[in-house]
């Protein structure tokens, strides 16, 4: 369903929005998604130093987020 609303919002902000307005919108949602993701640390590590703050599924929907928008990924 997510994936589904993701479209449906891509599709509507591209007909009802100008341009920089909807590549605005759809670039604080992937925004958003990025933060979610690294909202805290992954493999902490030894004694809770070091770690990843956004792991490689993180990372792969926060792309995936910026395909259904039809923007670029945030890695690439």
């Amino acid at each position: 369903q997510a994936r589904s609303g993701l479209r449906d919002v891509a599709a509507l902000l591209d007909t009802r929005a100008t341009p920089e307005e909807a590549a605005g919108y759809k670039d604080w949602l992937i925004g958003v998604a990025r933060a979610s993701a690294a909202a805290s640390l992954e493999d902490k590590g030894f004694l809770g130093f070091g770690g990843t703050s956004v792991n490689d599924a993180e990372r792969a929907a926060v792309d995936e987020v910026a395909l259904l928008l039809g923007r670029p990924a945030p890695g690439a």
